[in-house]
């Protein structure tokens, strides 16, 4: 219509010389010319599109085989422990997400709970949960203390990481006498719901990962008693939006957490999972969601 620019691609140049005819070309000539033209078009654009298929589907099978080598890095059984529960699940809204966990066991029957939050999405912010996960697990089992090992983490991702990359990072410590020591680095504060009906949440009110070389990192500590539940997550679960446009909110998931506690740890992943399910009606996922329940014996 009047208001509409039509903009011309030019994709290649149809050259036609002759050494008998000279002058201009009739009307019969031009029009055999741009069907000629038309038909060389169509050619180029079919090959075009069939080289982009082929592209995406080389692209999808390696982001396939991404996803196959980061679902292998998170703990896919979970052996039963005699002090306590714990259940852990991570559904990216991609291919390969930003969000990883791990389940470390130590020594003297301590074990480590890890979940952390990439900045970003897709293959780069999958690569740099990989490296601090194994950076996790090494210095775990090499029994370094927990204020330690987050400092160590953190300074290499300041000397290694893009300057817009960062981590936020949930880690605690759990003995068999129910002393959780953690510290939170910038991360979503974990809900510690107790059988008494009471409620906190865990912080150490600390820098995100990569931020500065110069922080540090301060643990402290809690007592889990019998029954307890802690569950560890990420902004994938609180900020899921519904039809109306409203999150899922920390209100709501603490609210849920606490009505939750006489039910196993595997029922309450499983609960959480599907009130966000519900709550977003089928809507597309907007970030990755990672949870991880942990409940005293």
């Amino acid at each position: 219509d009047a208001t509409s620019v039509l903009k011309r691609d030019v994709i290649g140049v149809l050259y036609v010389d002759s050494n008998v005819a000279g002058g201009s070309l009739t009307q019969t000539s031009l029009k055999l010319l741009e069907s000629l033209a038309f038909e060389a078009t169509k050619s180029l654009e079919s090959v075009r599109l069939m080289h982009e298929e082929q592209e995406k589907k080389s692209l999808e099978q390696e982001l396939g085989m991404a996803r196959q080598v980061q679902v292998a890095l998170s703990p896919s059984v979970i052996k039963p422990m005699e002090h306590f529960e714990v259940a852990a699940l991570s559904v990216p809204s991609r291919y390969v997400g930003g969000d990883f966990f791990d389940l470390i066991p130590i020594k003297d029957g301590r074990f480590v709970f890890a979940l952390g939050d990439v900045s970003g999405k897709g293959v780069a912010a999958a690569l740099l949960a990989a490296m601090a996960q194994g950076a996790l697990q090494v210095q775990f089992t090499s029994n370094q203390p927990l204020n330690e090992v987050i400092s160590s983490l953190n300074k290499a991702l300041v000397l290694r990481s893009a300057s817009n990359r960062f981590i936020t990072l949930f880690c605690g410590v759990l003995d068999r006498e129910g002393h959780f020591t953690y510290i939170n680095a910038g991360h979503n504060l974990p809900i510690l719901a107790r059988t008494t009906g009471e409620s906190e949440l865990l912080t150490t009110k600390s820098v995100l990962l990569g931020a500065f070389d110069f922080v540090e990192y301060k643990p402290r500590q809690t007592r889990l008693n019998s029954g307890d539940v802690v569950v560890i997550y990420t902004d994938g679960v609180t900020e899921a939006v519904n039809a109306d446009n409203e999150m899922f909110s920390d209100e709501r998931l603490e609210a849920l957490v606490k009505t939750s506690v006489n039910l196993s740890a595997e029922q309450i992943k499983q609960r959480i999972l599907d009130e966000v399910l519900s709550f977003t009606r089928g809507l597309p996922q907007g970030d990755d969601i990672t949870l991880i329940v942990l409940k005293m014996k």
